[in-house]
């Protein structure tokens, strides 16, 4: 396997301001987004996690599985993310799996939030399986319309400096949809 070369589509900057929001088709090809979305499929440790709402707690509406470095990482993980990190030229030390199983699953209106201010500069999103859209909103301006992208299998999305000013969802549909993961790579940056 080798970095993509020529890619059937490309957006430099999808933000008009206030971050910038990139997206890669195919930056995977079809045999491997197949092989990674199998592979992650069958042998992740999948947890449904919990969120509290009002004083209650519900389940995440997906599942989810976090790896950093205290936890050895599935060799398919190293292999995307030796590829990542290759393209973009950032190191990673984390990586969030997201497990959408069908149409019903979704992630709701968020930004993602920051321990320190050197997290979260750079995010990677890379996503296997069923296409979904992703949209994007600023959190004030409302004379931006919101962005809406169809995250194919194979793809890349790169947010760099814009969880401050945007908000980022995975909607849920009535249309009926398969499995899909989408991988999310990150920097924490300890503190001493």
């Amino acid at each position: 396997m080798q970095l993509p070369g020529i890619l059937e589509y490309h957006d430099i900057n999808l933000l008009p301001k206030d971050g910038s929001l990139e997206y890669f088709y195919p930056f995977f090809n079809e045999e491997d987004s197949d092989r990674f979305f199998q592979k992650l499929y069958t042998q992740t440790e999948w947890i449904q996690d919990e969120m509290e709402i009002y004083d209650k707690v519900h389940p995440l509406p997906r599942l989810i599985s976090w790896y950093d470095e205290s936890c050895e990482w599935q060799p398919e993980l190293l292999e995307i993310k030796r590829f990542v990190e290759d393209y973009t030229r950032q190191k990673f030390n984390t990586v969030l799996l997201n497990l959408y199983r069908n149409e019903s699953d979704h992630v709701s209106w968020h930004s993602d939030k920051a321990r320190n201010s050197a997290d979260n500069k750079v995010i990677v999103s890379i996503s296997f399986g069923e296409t979904r859209k992703f949209q994007v909103k600023h959190k004030w301006d409302k004379n931006l319309a919101p962005i809406s992208i169809d995250l194919m299998p194979g793809s890349m999305v790169i947010m760099k400096n814009m969880q401050d000013k945007w908000l980022h969802r995975v909607a849920k549909t009535a249309i009926p949809k398969a499995a899909r993961i989408n991988l999310t790579f990150r920097n924490i940056v300890k503190e001493f």
